[in-house]
């Protein structure tokens, strides 16, 4: 285009029109271009001053000079600019000719970047021209060629910048070039088309709706005008239809875009060469049809157009079989017909396989669908085989999708998913760490994505969702609950998918209040879903017995929470009760100890929830306790099956006891190990699982042992209560009972004053309360003590003091060697608070736990079984030796400082204590984590002068701290077996706290671990312990304990299990006394103290 702009008149139209036409295909435009100008300019400027007027005349001469002699040379074009400019500068002093001027000038600026290739000059002349043709009123006949003219400087622009900002522009003229052109102009059909690449064009990089409807509609009123084939023409209106729908789901685009496709398959009958693609773009809007409407004869007919498309020899031949793939998957989804499957398997090889397109941009989509078929197949033939084929396939498509393409995001949650069922299968922990990692991925591209659908909403729900379950992060949860309430929002009322997003939502809602107990999520997932229809859907996965075990228990959760709302108490305790007869099923036994840790964080709360239903629907205390003890403790209940005496098993049948032993030691392996892979004997080993789990129900038949590998019935925990009292809290939203368990009954307290809220307040506010002794802490330990003693009252007021009087044991204070026993169940919330001490006024009221019983925890019924047929089976050992490990310093732990502990004069006072009794004690200095677990069996008794790490996030992460930067973890401690141990004194701090909200049930630290081990008694601390307070418990503990033993000179210590919690419970009684005074009122200096065990 040359930069020729006319005053006015009828010239400038058939001039414009000739120089545009020969800027673009004449290369020599001299001649062409002097009568143009000439007719152009033939006006003189008339200027008011007659100097003025001749002066400017004088530079129109010489630009018309330059026009007509050199119009291409650079020195034409640039004296041209010049003259524009100082006509511009004389124009503004009259006002004649400033638009025409200013039209010029960006026309040889223009015309200046054609020579130069500077876009510095294509952008003056755009912004030159914009103001020029912007401001001609609307009414003058050349405000519509000015911008035709603006128009091609903009194209070129935006083709240069390839901004969004030029196109917006560019968009903006064409819209007014578009518009003022009449219908029947020859030039209306390029503009229109070109105006609707722009506008499609825009809407892929903003996703703007408006954007799109503005395309749609010129692409409609493009139809029937020349040009193009109407048949083109029309399927461009069906594609961007077709685009439409993909971000609105609104049905009458979608109806809209088939009425099109419809067209173009009629225009395209008598053309073979396109009827495929015509047919084929048709049957994938019937499919999304099928998707909205769930109406079966639009998917059987969008199959029927597929396989016409197919038939004919096209060169997209690899593609179609693809999408007719995934049709045919959708009717197998829906049908369950292994044809179906077989076939969609088919034809997606045939697309993956094509020799022809193997570089089709396509291809990751390909390879994915065969993945998800490979899935359906292994669902249906559980098969590892196929779901490892799947799982190659998967990562295929992973590794082909570019970073930011949006398939790409779902490739990776389906590999993950594949990965996590794999894990599920076999136990393999790096398919865990896998699955977690491309779960990750998939999750950091999906929150770059800008404008996802209602589709691709849901599945990013879906993905936290799981990554909640899986990680017990309520962030993700929140973001889970999130995308729903936005995929909920997104899709239309009418569309088949909105009941699957708004149950998704009330899902993921009911998660959120089982995690923080908050009203109004539940409230929320009861307006999204009826009531009646949500606890249906709940009820008939929890009764499905062809679905996984761990489904069926989260279900009948949610469906037992949702009934509480009626209430249905009945109807909610049937179903909890039949999810916790489950438990045994969820196959923790293949796993390492991190895997059942994570499973175990799936079914938090669940015993809590099952007691607490059971109650309200009225079944026996027995009952409801029977629920609670069998959903806790389930990880260390498997070690202690894999460990077990089977003496009576001998005797009831030595065949079994010789076939049970082979079994279970085909099934053992070490607890701490992480690292395995796919080929380790996984799945050999998970066979022989089930062949141990078939021969336990054989015993169980067979033999007189009726209950063999079950849960503790409720004569058995009567049983266990034979020296005393029991006691189990159970504390829930519903409500706070307290389980009373003699040898002769099973009763229940009901708690009225003990709320939910306000104990988790105070488990929430005992790290704080009761942190270390460092010198930066002791300045407020008078205010802490007061805060915590404050607690301990309130403790004994709503709790341990109703408990003690349903015992009938607050009738008066006894002297602590008639005291009787009493055990606490650590699992549950209440097992985080320092039971033992709760009251006040201690050593001059009665008002407190000690006054009343010798306090011992057990981390659940089943361990106190396991410490008492332990303690029987160790009390046959001879001699008596204490083993000592060390640590006076601990450094170069993560950055952690510890202080030095005095452990010198520890092992001195354990000395002097047993110094007249014929004992021995073995002292390690600062051992390796090798050298204390080879000390563990040589002595019955072993002694940890030491620090511990409690992990709250990561309880299997607690630890003793030895040396060379060593930690001895709880996973490593649960490894060793030690039949004939009997004290575990743990002088180091944190050792029996578990800060794991979504593992309270489990009771996972440092000192149960060493039960496990096969200590029957376990001495720790429930926070940093003072050293000098640890040093003088130390001693104490063992005067007591030789005091009343009777150590014979042969070295055999026959000590009774209630004479080692009695010397404890007198230890913390001299230690609380104080030396000269008592440190009554110093509760975080005493209370730390702790036995567990029988």
């Amino acid at each position: 285009m040359l930069p020729i702009f006319p005053s006015g008149g009828s010239s400038f139209r058939a001039s414009y029109g000739t120089l545009a036409w020969v800027c673009r295909t004449v290369p020599n435009i001299k001649e062409t271009t002097r009568h143009c100008v000439k007719s152009i300019l033939r006006e003189p400027f008339k200027a008011a001053n007659p100097a003025v007027r001749q002066s400017t005349n004088n530079l129109t001469s010489q630009l018309d000079e330059y026009a007509f002699r050199r119009p291409t040379s650079r020195e034409g074009v640039e004296n041209a600019i010049s003259i524009c400019r100082e006509l511009l500068s004389r124009e503004q002093l009259d006002g004649g000719y400033s638009q025409t001027t200013q039209l010029n000038l960006a026309g040889y600026i223009y015309l200046k970047h054609r020579i130069t290739g500077d876009v510095a000059y294509l952008e003056e002349a755009a912004q030159i021209g914009h103001q020029a043709a912007t401001s001609i009123p609307e009414n003058d006949e050349n405000k519509g060629l000015a911008l035709f003219n603006l128009l091609e400087i903009l194209g070129e622009r935006y083709k240069t910048s390839n901004t969004t900002g030029a196109l917006e522009q560019l968009i903006q003229i064409g819209h007014q070039v578009y518009e003022r052109l009449p219908l029947d102009d020859p030039d209306r059909p390029t503009v229109g088309g070109n105006l609707r690449k722009d506008l499609t064009e825009m809407f892929e990089r903003t996703k703007e709706i408006e954007v799109l409807k503005e395309a749609v509609a010129v692409a409609k009123s493009l139809i029937g005008q020349g040009g193009a084939l109407p048949r083109d023409r029309i399927d461009r209106v069906r594609n961007l239809l077709a685009k439409k729908y993909e971000r609105t789901s609104d049905l009458a685009d979608l109806e809209d875009a088939i009425l099109y496709a419809r067209r173009v398959v009629d225009e395209a009958q008598s053309n073979s060469s396109i009827l495929p693609v015509a047919l084929h773009n048709l049957a994938i809007l019937m499919s999304d049809r099928y998707s909205h409407k769930d109406e079966l004869s639009d998917l059987e007919e969008a199959i029927r157009l597929s396989r016409q498309a197919l038939t004919s020899d096209t060169p997209e031949r690899a593609n179609f079989s693809y999408n007719l793939s995934v049709m045919i998957r959708k009717i197998y989804e829906r049908r369950q017909d292994s044809k179906d499957l077989t076939q969609a398997l088919e034809l997606s090889k045939t697309a993956i396989y094509s020799p022809d397109d193997l570089q089709h941009p396509q291809r990751a989509r390909w390879l994915a669908n065969h993945a998800q078929c490979l899935i359906y197949k292994y669902e249906a033939t559980q098969s590892l085989e196929v779901l490892g084929e799947a799982i190659d396939y998967c990562i295929k498509a992973v590794e082909i999708l570019s970073l930011g393409y949006v398939d790409r995001v779902t490739a990776l949650d389906h590999l993950s998913t594949a990965l996590m069922t794999r894990f599920e299968r076999s136990g393999a922990i790096q398919d865990l760490r896998d699955a977690e990692k491309y779960s990750n991925r998939a999750i950091l591209e999906m929150e770059k994505e800008r404008f996802p659908d209602a589709h691709r909403l849901n599945t990013f729900s879906i993905m936290l969702a799981r990554k909640y379950r899986r990680g017990g992060k309520i962030s993700d949860l929140d973001k889970a609950i999130e995308f729903a309430r936005s995929a909920v929002d997104a899709e239309p009322p009418n569309h088949a998918n909105r009941k699957r997003n708004r149950g998704n939502l009330a899902s993921w809602l009911a998660d959120r209040y089982k995690a923080n107990r908050d009203e109004a999520d539940i409230k929320e997932a009861l307006e999204i879903n009826d009531l009646n229809e949500a606890i249906h859907h709940f009820s008939t996965v929890a009764l499905d017995e062809s679905a996984k075990s761990l489904s069926r228990i989260e279900c009948a959760q949610a469906a037992a929470m949702l009934l509480s709302n009626k209430p249905d108490w009945l109807t909610a305790y049937k179903l909890i009760a039949d999810a916790v007869k489950l438990l045994p099923t969820i196959g923790i036994r293949g796993l390492s100890w991190d895997d059942r840790q994570y499973l175990m964080r799936e079914l938090s709360s669940v015993s809590s929830l099952a007691a607490s239903v059971a109650l309200e629907a009225h079944q026996l205390p027995s009952t409801a306790l029977e629920l609670q003890e069998a959903g806790r403790g389930i990880m260390s209940a498997a070690v202690i099956y894999s460990r077990s005496d089977l003496s009576d098993l001998k005797l009831a049948s030595p065949d079994l006891y010789m076939k049970y032993r082979e079994q279970r030691a085909a099934t053992s392996f070490q607890l701490s190990q992480n690292e395995r892979g796919p080929n380790d004997g996984l799945t050999t080993r998970s066979r022989n699982i089930r062949l141990l789990e078939h021969l336990e129900e054989t015993i169980r038949e067979t033999t007189p042992l009726k209950s063999f590998g079950l849960p503790l019935a409720p004569v058995d925990l009567m049983q266990l209560a034979g020296l005393g009292y029991i006691v189990s809290f159970n504390v829930s939203r519903y409500r706070s009972d307290a389980f009373l368990v003699t040898q002769n009954n099973i009763e229940v307290l009901r708690l009225p004053d003990l709320h939910y809220d306000e104990l988790q307040n105070f488990v929430q506010q005992m790290p704080q309360l009761t942190r270390g002794s460092n010198p930066s802490d002791l300045d407020d330990v008078p205010i802490r003590n007061k805060a915590l003693r404050k607690k301990l009252h309130w403790l004994w007021i709503v709790a341990v003091q109703p408990v003690l009087h349903a015992f009938n044991l607050t009738n008066g204070s006894r002297k602590g060697g008639h005291l009787p026993r009493l055990w606490w169940v650590m699992s549950g919330l209440m097992g985080q608070t320092p039971l033992h001490a709760a009251g006040e006024g201690w050593g001059k009221s009665a008002n407190n736990t000690a006054s009343h019983v010798i306090s011992s925890y057990i981390p659940t019924f089943k361990l106190l079984a396991n410490a008492q047929e332990k303690s029987r089976l160790a009390q046959k050992r001879k001699g008596f030796g204490i083993q000592v490990v060390a640590m006076p310093t601990s450094e170069g732990f993560d950055g952690l400082t510890f202080s030095n502990i005095s452990t010198e004069k520890e092992i001195d006072a354990i000395r002097m204590s047993i110094r007249d009794q014929a004992a021995h004690v073995d002292v390690l200095q600062s051992p390796t984590k090798d050298e204390v677990i080879n000390a563990l069996p040589k002595h019955p008794a072993i002694h940890f002068a030491c620090h511990g790490i409690s992990d709250p996030l990561n309880p299997s992460n607690s630890s003793l701290l030895l040396a060379d930067s060593e930690l001895l973890t709880v996973r490593e401690i649960a490894d060793v077996s030690l039949p004939q141990a009997r004290i575990a004194y743990l002088s180091a701090c944190s050792t029996t706290q578990h800060g794991a909200d979504d593992l309270r049930d489990e009771v996972l630290h440092v000192a149960s671990a060493f039960q496990l081990v096969g200590f029957p008694h376990v001495l720790g601390t429930l926070w940093e312990a003072d050293d000098g307070a640890a040093v003088r418990m130390a001693g104490l503990f063992y005067k007591e304990l030789a005091l009343q033993t009777d150590l014979e000179e042969g070295g055999r210590g026959n000590y009774t299990d209630g004479q080692v919690a009695l010397a404890h419970h007198r230890a913390v009684e001299e230690v609380r006394n104080g030396v000269g005074r008592s440190i009554a009122k110093d509760v975080i200096k005493w209370a730390t103290f702790v036995h567990l065990g029988c």
